[in-house]
């Protein structure tokens, strides 16, 4: 949610869009979720045996999976790194919640707390400016705010 705020205060447009057109909140707060998944990274083992490129992985080993490298990966996203809420439906697919027997079990939740809380500031702000510095807490592994000075008006 803190990085969706900073964004949506650095591009007003977004926030304009969020705000006036709400049949547009779900693929917004969907794009906003593919460009910062809140885990980056996870661990997992491997059952059996399997081909990662030309790299065998052994059955047991630890494979590190980069989410936030996956969701920004040029061959399914054009324009990876720019935020755009009109993809066509297959490159929506991102990886931040997981995918199949495996998806998060919580995002459902996640999702409407965001989606609650924007609304909420939809109904009352115009406008959402920096402001101050932003105190991150980002490894390879997670993204966060330790603060996030914002200006809602």
């Amino acid at each position: 949610l803190a990085s969706i705020l900073n964004h949506m205060a650095r591009e007003q447009w977004i926030w304009e869009t969020y705000r006036d057109e709400p049949d547009q909140r779900i693929a917004i707060i969907n794009e906003f979720i593919r460009l910062y998944p809140a885990e980056m990274s996870l661990v997992r083992f491997v059952s059996e045996e399997v081909e990662v490129g030309d790299f065998k992985v052994p059955k047991g080993s630890p494979l590190r999976l980069m989410i936030g490298a996956a969701n920004r990966d040029p061959a399914m996203f054009t324009n990876p790194h720019q935020f755009d809420h009109k993809r066509p439906p297959e490159a929506t697919m991102h990886l931040s919640f997981g995918i199949g027997p495996h998806a998060c079990a919580g995002q459902l939740i996640s999702r409407t707390q965001i989606k609650t809380i924007l609304d909420a500031i939809a109904t009352k702000a115009t406008r959402i400016e920096i402001g101050g510095e932003a105190a991150l807490a980002h490894t390879d592994r997670v993204r966060g705010y330790l603060s996030l000075p914002l200006k809602v008006y």
